[in-house]
């Protein structure tokens, strides 16, 4: 038998969670809005997109998203994306100028780690 300290009813859960409700209600319309679609958001992105056409709220869906990190984690990859396109554009503008200048196709694949199929591709163009 366990120990009576150990036992959970269903109303000690309930009592947990209306003072956790009680406490966000308290801290303000912001707060709770930010809570609430934080957990909306773990779940289900359909949820956080009707939560975001039922609000009565000054929030912009972008604040909202902003306020619990989605917006940061998009930027970065976008900003990887948009790095590896600028290394891959520089590789091509390196193998062009290589190839005017007279460099072999290994030589150029060499330098910029372009395939030989899209070196020979570029020499191939006028």
């Amino acid at each position: 038998m366990f120990p009576m300290s150990l036992y959970i009813t269903v109303s000690d859960v309930i009592g947990s969670y209306r003072r956790i409700t009680e406490r966000i209600c308290r801290m303000g319309k912001a707060v709770r809005i930010k809570a609430y679609l934080d957990v909306i958001a773990r779940a289900n992105i359909e949820s956080l997109r009707e939560v975001g056409r039922m609000s009565d709220s000054v929030l912009t869906l972008d604040e909202v998203l902003e306020e619990i990190g989605l917006t940061a984690k998009w930027e970065a990859r976008g900003m990887e994306k948009g790095m590896e396109k600028g290394r891959a554009e520089n590789a091509l503008e390196i193998a062009r100028n290589a190839l005017a200048q007279g460099a072999s196709i290994d030589f150029v694949n060499k330098i910029t780690g372009l395939d030989i199929e899209t070196i020979k591709q570029l020499a191939n163009k006028p």
